[in-house]
């Protein structure tokens, strides 16, 4: 039926352990579970007048949820399927699922001046102009440009010793600083 399903399936949540409930989805649910009789079976469903998700085999239908309403909780989520008696065959389908957390904008670098790399006996020692306010973070490449993914280590002062390999393993090094977070 176009507008009503004796099959098809719902998105619960329980938040911090509490009873599930119904979640719609965006976009809404492409169907509503049948309460009445029709099309040669009574209904004989769940979930009457339910709004649910219900098609052919052969269509897929992008669901997405907003869960922000639920941030700081925890949740859990599950799918409920609801079928009628009227015939015993495959049920209902759920692929690719994907929960997503908005991230914080990441700030900017700040990049400490006043760098300067010196070789101290075996080892190499970075100092910098300080700023009391935030901690370092120090990364290294072996090309002059990047990109700077090592992490050699953090610092909460304004230097940084790093024991020096072979000669040979030229390395560029990048001091940022961070707040902690």
């Amino acid at each position: 039926y176009t507008d009503s399903a004796y099959d098809g399936g719902v998105l619960e949540i329980s938040a911090n352990g509490g009873a599930f409930t119904q979640v719609t989805p965006i976009a809404g649910y492409n169907r509503t579970f049948r309460t009445i009789a029709g099309g040669g079976n009574p209904f004989t469903g769940p979930m009457p007048g339910v709004p649910c998700y219900s098609d052919s085999i052969t269509n897929w239908t992008l669901g997405q949820v907003d869960l922000s309403g639920y941030a700081g909780q925890n949740i859990q989520i599950r799918w409920r399927f609801g079928s009628d008696a009227g015939a015993t065959r495959e049920g209902w389908y759920v692929d690719d699922v994907r929960i997503y957390a908005p991230q914080p904008p990441v700030p900017e670098p700040v990049v400490p001046t006043g760098l300067t790399i010196r070789y101290v006996g075996t080892s190499l020692v970075l100092k910098w102009d300080t700023d009391a306010n935030l901690n370092y973070k120090i990364y290294s490449s072996t090309i002059a440009t990047g990109p700077f993914e090592y992490l050699e280590g953090t610092s909460t002062t304004n230097a940084f010793t790093i024991s020096a390999g072979p000669v040979d393993a030229r390395k560029f090094y990048v001091v940022v600083g961070w707040d902690g977070n």
